[in-house]
């Protein structure tokens, strides 16, 4: 079988016309399924297709698999039809210092006696409300010119929202976070008036569109959507079977994918654990702009203190603190072991805020089912591997490895228990017979091992 470019019509020379299903340039995929070519670009970029992992990197973006840092598959809808547009970073409206990601030197502690709570400084923030009144301006201007436009709005009043929560106190990496996604949506804005403008004034149907190099581009496999795009001058590259290309189809020249450079790839402070596992598309578009403007140290579900921790800075020198408890079994955790003496007591609360006792490190929001161990009242001489337990059922309680020594006094049947019985039931299975029994057993306790 022939290979792909060995099918298809290689100019010999520069007196060549390039349609959308032509190639600039062209490459395949690692597996050989597909060729991408692109009709006005003299590179292809390596795509992110197939099954996808999103996570969010050091510096509050998503890596490969944002948009705003490389080309994507190609979304219709509303929302995100505009992202072949974003502005790369050698694009003359993006501005490389004014975009840099926050570091050390460009935060500063919002209170001197609180730890940990930075503010960006002023002279980063300056430059960005500059900016963002610049976007006001030309938002104003499109749509006095194209009229109001839903989409447009909603970006720029996300852009205002996310500026206002950059100047709220928060810690680095949620600074970062926020920083990463003003930067966001104002490219988003700056796409939307490219895309529209583009579309809008239809002044690229040309035989010969030109080509702007500084918008990001995009993916797909349709190939009226790659005629539509070639012909206004963005960026895209098309996706075909192998098998499909044919003689019919000018190849200029054909190489290898081009691998992502200087894209941060490494978590930092965030978590390694994805927002998005799956296929490319709407649906990783909608989890980026989810968890782009959501905090980490902000809980989305306000909890109260935990038990047993007393901000105590927070409390005047001298005056002793309560806390309320979550259950009644910390209150009694507490109790147990607290001190009994009124000495020791009245020693505590003159030399300042009383602390709690470290809680139990299995903490629950309720009681246990299993009350607290209780002496056994059996005879002494009993031995649990000696001894037999209890008489046989046919019933078989599944929560442990049976035959289990009897803690509570509330589950042996009467004073000639043998101090052997079934633990607290959680799976009850009735079987039709013995040997079918001991089957079902035998193979619980393994896979519990």
């Amino acid at each position: 079988m022939s290979r792909w470019y060995e099918r298809v019509t290689i100019p010999q020379d520069s007196n060549y016309q390039i349609s959308f299903r032509d190639a600039l340039a062209a490459a395949s995929t690692e597996d050989g399924k597909y060729v991408i070519t692109s009709p006005n670009m003299s590179y292809v970029p390596a795509p992110c297709w197939g099954r996808i992992s999103v996570a969010m990197k050091a510096d509050g973006k998503f890596g490969i698999e944002d948009p705003m840092q490389w080309p994507q598959l190609h979304e219709p809808s509303v929302r995100f039809r505009s992202l072949a547009c974003m502005p790369r970073r050698n694009h003359p409206r993006y501005s490389a210092a004014m975009w840099a990601t926050p570091t050390e030197d460009d935060m500063q502690q919002a209170c001197s006696n609180i730890p940990g709570i930075y503010v960006i400084k002023a002279t980063r923030l300056d430059a960005l409300r500059n900016h963002i009144s610049e976007l006001d301006a030309e938002v104003e201007d499109f749509e006095r010119t194209y009229g109001a436009q839903n989409q447009l709005r909603w970006l720029h009043l996300n852009a205002d929202t996310a500026f206002e929560c950059l100047t709220i106190a928060s810690s680095p990496r949620d600074l970062v976070r926020q920083f990463a996604n003003l930067e966001r949506y104002c490219c988003m804005i700056v796409a939307f008036f490219d895309f529209e403008a583009r579309f809008m004034k239809l002044q690229a149907f040309n035989a010969a569109p030109i080509v702007d190099p500084h918008l990001m581009g995009c993916f797909t496999t349709s190939p009226s959507v790659a005629s539509a795009l070639y012909y206004v001058g963005i960026p895209v590259w098309l996706m075909r079977a192998t098998n499909s290309l044919n003689e019919a189809d000018i190849v200029a020249s054909h190489d290898r994918l081009e691998l992502p450079s200087g894209i941060e790839t490494s978590n930092g402070l965030y978590s390694t654990s994805p927002i998005y596992v799956g296929s490319p598309g709407l649906a990783q578009f909608e989890a980026i702009a989810y968890h782009a403007n959501s905090y980490i140290d902000i809980e989305s579900k306000p909890f109260p203190l935990s038990y047993g921790y007393t901000p105590v800075e927070d409390t005047p020198r001298g005056q002793t603190v309560t806390t309320l408890s979550l259950s009644t079994s910390s209150q009694a955790g507490t109790s147990r072991n607290s001190r009994s003496t009124p000495s020791s007591s009245s020693s505590s609360s003159q030399a300042g805020p009383s602390r709690n006792p470290r809680p139990n490190a299995r903490n629950q929001p309720y009681q246990h089912r299993r009350p607290a161990p209780t002496q056994r009242s059996g005879p002494a001489e009993v031995d649990k591997f000696s001894d037999p337990p209890c008489p046989s059922s046919n019933l078989c309680c599944l929560r442990g490895k049976l035959p289990l020594p009897c803690w509570q006094g509330d589950y042996r049947l009467d004073q000639r228990c043998l101090g052997f019985w079934t633990p607290e039931p959680a799976h009850v299975v009735g079987t039709a017979s013995e040997p079918r029994r001991h089957r079902y057993v035998l193979n619980w306790l393994r896979i519990r091992e």
